[in-house]
């Protein structure tokens, strides 16, 4: 009976997990009161899973149904207290909608106690207790970013503005002018810079910067100089994108100054994420995508979807209205989750068309059976084909003959053929995921306790 209720209960939390997922999706697309449909019956599936009452939580706050966004993300951290982005979305709505200020400082600070490098929960936090009248925590919070971004813009005009508010004019004109430095075509800088001058009786030089103001303003509006600067080419080549792929889970761009930011992101299930925001209101447009072989062709269609992604952002921050951002057809044609048409495969599938490794011979570790699966345990592989093995351990469904699952150590074959170095990656039958590369996976014992961590995390198990 206890094997039969544990097959269950793992089933249910497959389940819930890829209901969940599919909200995402759903969400990517505007599609937010579908989105919050799927989480529902994810709570049902696995009333346990944090992430269907915060994801279903993001999908109330788009919904503008907040205080049902503010209970599921309560709810969130009462079942993980340590997911950061659960405080942040919360902080956002109290700050933005509900106007309760120092909730939202209180949760910023509980991102910061988790992540003490977050940047944008130091800004958000810093420009709450500007707005509180607390000036001089909001120079301390500004400074803390400085120090960790020596070169982000807002961070100084914030500061700048900051002191002028305690009469600290010649901080204030030092802060304005490193801001300058960064962006020269800071209408809004140039004007502020120009009433501190004026405030210490500096009027020539306050003159000069209206002058600059006003003539930025006119260009600015114009011609869009330095209106919308926005990231258009992600990739400046083949080695930057193959560095990302073999070695990373995530990597960000940023314009000078910091005021917009493109990320792409390797997700649990084996999309990449692209998404471009705008940091001084939190406008952002994203789009999965496929992972994808490294050539030339591939490369210039990801920028072009980069360029298409930009062009949406400023749609959305011309007309201030989602709905009229283009949703299709996908901005990264069929490099798209969306796009009907496949990109060409990173790597050649195996005759029964997965991507497992087929292993010749090996030494077998241990076997054991956790819920409604069977792990096998192997090391020093002999695989079929190029690509070779130190360690893998397999999940079976029981009484299947195919896994369902795996994580493998891989030797990289451009290293020596003497490297400790291995990559780490999980199989599933329709992808490889990389999660970065190391000496540790070249340690039994070290892959193992990985591996367990891998498999409880994507198969919903317990391994202990």
């Amino acid at each position: 009976m206890k094997n039969i209720l544990l097959k269950l209960f793992g089933i249910r939390k497959i389940k819930a997990a890829k209901y969940w997922k599919e909200s995402l999706d759903l969400y990517c697309l505007g599609k937010y009161a579908e989105g919050v449909s799927l989480c529902e019956k994810a709570i049902r599936a696995n009333p346990k899973d944090y992430r269907a009452y915060k994801y279903r939580g993001f999908g109330y706050s788009e919904l503008k149904e907040y205080s049902k966004a503010i209970s599921d993300y309560t709810k969130a951290i009462e079942l993980n207290k340590d997911d950061e982005t659960i405080y942040s979305d919360r902080a956002k709505i109290y700050a933005n909608n509900l106007k309760e200020y120092s909730k939202a400082i209180a949760d910023y600070t509980k991102v910061i106690e988790l992540d003490p490098e977050h940047i944008r929960a130091y800004y958000k936090r810093g420009e709450l207790y500007y707005d509180l009248k607390d000036f001089r925590n909001a120079i301390l919070d500004f400074t803390k970013i400085i120090e960790m971004k020596p070169n982000f813009e807002l961070a100084y005009i914030r500061r700048g503005e900051a002191y002028i508010s305690i009469d600290d004019f010649s901080n204030s004109i030092s802060d304005y002018s490193k801001a300058i430095d960064i962006n020269i075509y800071g209408a809004e800088t140039y004007l502020n810079r120009a009433l501190a001058y004026s405030a210490i009786g500096e009027d020539n030089k306050g003159n000069i910067d209206f002058q600059k103001a006003t003539h930025f303003a006119y260009r600015g509006e114009n011609h869009k100089i330095g209106k919308y600067e926005i990231i258009e080419i992600f990739f400046d080549d083949l080695n930057e994108y193959w560095r990302f792929f073999m070695n990373k889970n995530e990597i960000s761009k940023e314009t000078p100054g910091g005021k917009c930011t493109a990320t792409l992101k390797k997700e649990e299930d084996g999309k990449w994420l692209y998404t471009l925001s705008w940091w001084e209101d939190g406008k952002w447009v994203g789009e999965h995508v496929r992972p994808f072989r490294a050539n030339q062709n591939n490369l210039d269609l990801f920028n072009k979807g980069c360029a298409e992604t930009a062009r949406r952002l400023r749609i959305f921050q011309e007309t201030n209205d989602f709905n009229k951002v283009p949703q299709k057809p996908p901005a990264f044609g069929k490099l798209s989750c969306d796009s009907p048409e496949e990109p060409e495969p990173i790597r050649e599938r195996k005759p029964d068309g997965k991507y497992f490794p087929v292993i010749k011979n090996a030494k077998l570790v241990k076997r054991f059976n956790v819920g409604i699966y069977e792990m096998v345990l192997y090391t020093d592989v002999i695989a079929l084909g190029i690509i070779q093995y130190s360690h893998i351990l397999f999940a079976y469904i029981n009484g299947q003959k195919e896994p369902s699952f795996a994580v493998a150590s891989e030797f990289d074959n451009l290293d020596e053929p003497d490297s400790i170095y291995r990559f780490l990656g999980s199989f599933s039958s329709d992808r490889h995921i990389n999660y970065g590369k190391s000496e540790e996976w070249a340690d039994l014992t070290l892959f193992e306790k990985k591996a367990y961590e891998i498999m409880n995390k994507e198969l919903g198990v317990e391994i202990v």
